[in-house]
C-alpha cells in the first residue's frame, strides 16, 4: 500500500505492501563411506618392476536422520490425484475432450495422472537419499623400465572413483508464508504489522512427506534427485619416458589422459515430444502455446495462491508431455532430474617438461623447469535441446577450461657475486653485505585462449568461420560479415532447435603472457640474527588482459567511443581483467 506515493514511507507508517516469511526445516544429513586396499610392488628384473593394486569403495547413500530428502519421482505410480472427483468431472467434460483433440492432445492420457515424489523412509522406500552403490572396483598398475643408465619408460593405468557430492533433494521441506497487506484489494491496509502480529493467524509449515505423492502438485514444476544416483569413475593413465642429458639436464615427455563418465548432470523428465511436434511448434508456436482447458482447475491441493488449479486454463504442451500435474496457471510446468549420471570430462595431453638442476654445489648456478603442455578436454553436458524436444544423443563440445598450448618457464638463478660465489669471493664483510647471496627467481606463463561462449539463442547462417579472414582485433572479434550481425545471425523462433554448441574452438578468448619476477638475499647480522629482503614484481611488464568478446548479436553493430573503447556485438571491452603491475618490497628478521 502506498497511500501517499512513497512505498518506503508507508513501511515506516506500518503499512508494507508485502512480504514472506520462509519455514526451513534443519537437513541433518551424512553418509559412511568404506574402502579396501591391496597393493605390491615387484621387481620383475633387475630393470622392469611393476607396481599392481586394486581398491574397492563403498559409499552409502546420503540418509537424513529425520527423513527429510526424496528419492526421486515414482513414474509409473498412479498419483491420488486421479480419484479426485473434480479432476474426473474436468476430464469428462464432452467440450474439454473436444478442444484437448482438436489440440492434438491424447485425451487418453488423462485419465490417470502418473507421477509423483517419493521420499527416503516412506513404506517400501529405503532411508537413503541414494541407491548404494557396491560395484567401484578400481584396479591400477603401473611399470617402470631401464633402458640404460640414462633412460627409463614408465607408464600406469588406474580405475578410480571419485565421492558423490549430491547433497540430496529435500521438496516438501520448505514452506513459505506470505503477508497479508489487505483483504479488499488495497482499498484497506490490514494493519497486521503496525500491530506487531504481521502473522497474526500463524505461520505455514511445511508438509514434508505427509502429501505422499501429491506433494508439490500444480506449483509450476518440480526437480529433485533420484536416487540411481551413481559415482564417478575415472580412468587415468599415462606412458612416457624420461631421459637426464649432460648439464644436470633432465627430460621427461608423456602422454597423460584422464576420462571421467557418471557426472551428474541435469536432464528435464519431461522432454519427451516428437521431432514431428517439435517441428509443428516450429512452423506454428500457438501449436504449443494454445490455451487449452485446464484439467486440474478447482481440484483441491493444487488450487491454493498461484497454485495451476486456479487457472481455467494451461498451455497445449503441458498436457502433451507426461507429468501435467506440476502445471502453473495458464502455463507448464518443468519437470527435472537434478543428478542424472550421463556427464562426462575428456582429457587428452601430450606433456614435456626439463628440469635443471644446480651443479657444482650450494649457490652456484641456474635452475629452472621448462615444462609445456598440448591438450585437450572436452565434455559431456546433457543435451544441447531437452525440452520440450530432447535431441537424441548429447552433447560433446569443448570444455570452458580447454586450452590447447601452456607454457611455464620457472628459472632462479644465484648471482655470482659474494663469498663462495664466482666474482668478488674475497670481498669484505661491507661490500659482501651489498652484494653477495643475491638470488633472481621468475614465472613466466604463456597460454592459449579459452573458447569463447557463443549465444545459443542465435543461428549462424554464414559458411565462413567465426574468426574474422584478417584474425581477430579489439573490435572485430567473430566474423560478421562486415559490421552488420544480422548479415550472419538470425535470433531463433520461439521453439526452434538451438543449432549450434555453446563454445567453440575457431574463435578463443584473449590471452596474455605473464611475467613474475623477484630478487632476493640473505645477510648474516650476527651468528643467529639473519635480515632477509626480498623484491617482487608481478605482471612485471604490465601486460593487459582483456576480457571476453561480447556475443549477443541483439547488441548491434561494433562502435568505438574515445575514452571507453569498443562496444557492440564481436568487440572486446577496455575492461583489464588481470592485475596491473605490482611492486613489493618485504623485509624478514630471524633468529
Amino acid at each position: 500500500m502506498q497511500p501517499n506515493g512513497s512505498s518506503l514511507a508507508s513501511f515506516y507508517l506500518g503499512q508494507p505492501s508485502g512480504g514472506n516469511v520462509d519455514w526451513i526445516n534443519s537437513i541433518m544429513e551424512g553418509y559412511p563411506v568404506y574402502a579396501g586396499y591391496a597393493q605390491d610392488n615387484w621387481r620383475v628384473t633387475s630393470k622392469m618392476s611393476l607396481n599392481l593394486g586394486i581398491r574397492y569403495d563403498v559409499q552409502r547413500g546420503l540418509r537424513e536422520r529425520h527423513n527429510h530428502l526424496n528419492r526421486g519421482l515414482c513414474l509409473t505410480c498412479v498419483n491420488p490425484i486421479t480419484n479426485n472427483a473434480t479432476y474426473q468431472t474436468n476430464v469428462a467434460s464432452s467440450s474439454n475432450q473436444a478442444a484437448w483433440s482438436a489440440a492434438g492432445i491424447n485425451t487418453s492420457s488423462l485419465s490417470q495422472v502418473l507421477g509423483g515424489v517419493q521420499f527416503a523412509g516412506d513404506p517400501g522406500q529405503s532411508r537413503d537419499a541414494y541407491d548404494t552403490d557396491w560395484s567401484n572396483v578400481g584396479p591400477r598398475f603401473g611399470f617402470a623400465y631401464q633402458i640404460d643408465s640414462k633412460t627409463v619408460i614408465r607408464g600406469g593405468y588406474g580405475v578410480m572413483y571419485s565421492y558423490g557430492l549430491e547433497g540430496g533433494s529435500s521438496v516438501g521441506e520448505t514452506q513459505s508464508t506470505s503477508y497479508t497487506a489487505s483483504t479488499d484489494g488495497g482499498n484497506t491496509p490490514t494493519n497486521n504489522f503496525k500491530s506487531g502480529s504481521p502473522f497474526a493467524s500463524g505461520l505455514l509449515s511445511p508438509t514434508g512427506n505427509s502429501l505422499g505423492l501429491t506433494t508439490d502438485l500444480g506449483n509450476g514444476g518440480v526437480q529433485v534427485d533420484f536416487p540411481g544416483r551413481k559415482i564417478p569413475i575415472e580412468q587415468i593413465m599415462s606412458l612416457g619416458f624420461q631421459r637426464a642429458f649432460p648439464g644436470s639436464l633432465v627430460l621427461d615427455v608423456r602422454f597423460a589422459g584422464n576420462y571421467t563418465k557418471r557426472l551428474r548432470t541435469f536432464l528435464w523428465i519431461d522432454g519427451t515430444a516428437t521431432l514431428a511436434q517439435q517441428n509443428q511448434a516450429i512452423a506454428n508456436p500457438s501449436f504449443y502455446d494454445q490455451q487449452v482447458p485446464n484439467p486440474y482447475y478447482g481440484v483441491a491441493g493444487m488450487s491454493g495462491p498461484g497454485q495451476c488449479g486456479t487457472g481455467t486454463t494451461v498451455k497445449a504442451v503441458s498436457l502433451m508431455e507426461p507429468l501435467s500435474q506440476y502445471c502453473s496457471p495458464g502455463g507448464v510446468g518443468l519437470v527435472g532430474e537434478y543428478n542424472a549420471p550421463i556427464g562426462g570430462n575428456f582429457y587428452n595431453g601430450l606433456e614435456v617438461k626439463l628440469d635443471k638442476r644446480v651443479s657444482g654445489g650450494a649457490g652456484k648456478g641456474l635452475s629452472f623447469q621448462l615444462a609445456y603442455t598440448y591438450s585437450k578436454t572436452s565434455n559431456e553436458d546433457g543435451y544441447r535441446n531437452g525440452w520440450p524436444y530432447q535431441d537424441p544423443s548429447q552433447i560433446h563440445q569443448l570444455a570452458d577450461n580447454d586450452r590447447t598450448h601452456v607454457l611455464t618457464l620457472t628459472p632462479v638463478y644465484d648471482l655470482p657475486f659474494g663469498k663462495g660465489r664466482t666474482f668478488l669471493t674475497n670481498s669484505g664483510r661491507l661490500v659482501n653485505s651489498l652484494v653477495g647471496n643475491w638470488t633472481a627467481s621468475a614465472v613466466f606463463s604463456a597460454e592459449s585462449g579459452t573458447p569463447v561462449q557463443l549465444n545459443t539463442g542465435w543461428l549462424y547462417t554464414c559458411n565462413h568461420s567465426y574468426k574474422p579472414a584478417g584474425g581477430s582485433t579489439l573490435g572485430h572479434w567473430f566474423s560478421t560479415a562486415g559490421n552488420d550481425p544480422t548479415q550472419c545471425w538470425t535470433g531463433l523462433s520461439p521453439y526452434e532447435l538451438q543449432p549450434i554448441n555453446s563454445t567453440t574452438a575457431q574463435v578463443r578468448n584473449p590471452t596474455m603472457p605473464n611475467l613474475d619476477a623477484s630478487i632476493q638475499k640473505s645477510t648474516a647480522i650476527t651468528g643467529r640474527l639473519n635480515f632477509d629482503l626480498r623484491l617482487d614484481a608481478f605482471n612485471a611488464t604490465n601486460s593487459v588482459l582483456f576480457g571476453g568478446p561480447d556475443t549477443n548479436p541483439g547488441d548491434g553493430p561494433a562502435v568505438y567511443n574515445q575514452g571507453s573503447g569498443w562496444s557492440g556485438f564481436g568487440t572486446v571491452g577496455a575492461s583489464q581483467k588481470n592485475f596491473p603491475r605490482i611492486l613489493q618490497v618485504s623485509g624478514k628478521i630471524s633468529f
